[in-house]
C-alpha cells in the first residue's frame, strides 16, 4: 500500500491500488464463506476493508493537506478547510 497510497499520491497509483485492493477483497470474501471463520481471519477482512476505505477516501479527496499529498493536487482547496464528508449508500456528501 505504501507504493501507490504513501507520501506522494497520484490518481493513477491510488485507481491501481484501488484494483489490487478489490481483487485480494474477492478471495478473501470468497476463502471467509468457504472456510471456518477464524479471528484471524476476520482481521484479514477487516484490514482489507480498511485499506479499501483509506484508497476511496484518497482519490475522493482532490487537493494536498496535512499528510496527505496528491502530486495532481498540489495545493489545499480553502473551501473544504471545515468541511466534513460522509459516504451514504455509495454516494460522496459534503457538510
Amino acid at each position: 500500500m505504501t507504493s501507490y497510497a504513501g507520501i506522494i499520491r497520484t490518481e493513477a497509483g491510488l485507481e491501481d491500488l484501488l484494483h489490487l485492493i478489490r481483487k485480494r477483497k474477492q478471495i478473501i470474501e470468497d476463502y471467509y464463506w468457504k472456510h471456518v471463520v477464524t479471528r484471524d481471519l476476520i482481521e484479514l477482512r477487516n484490514i482489507i476493508l480498511n485499506a479499501e476505505l483509506i484508497t476511496v477516501a484518497a482519490l475522493t479527496r482532490r487537493e494536498s493537506r496535512g499528510g496527505h499529498f496528491r502530486d495532481d493536487f498540489p495545493k489545499q482547496n480553502k473551501p473544504l478547510q471545515q468541511s466534513v464528508s460522509q459516504i451514504h449508500s455509495s454516494e460522496m456528501h459534503y457538510h
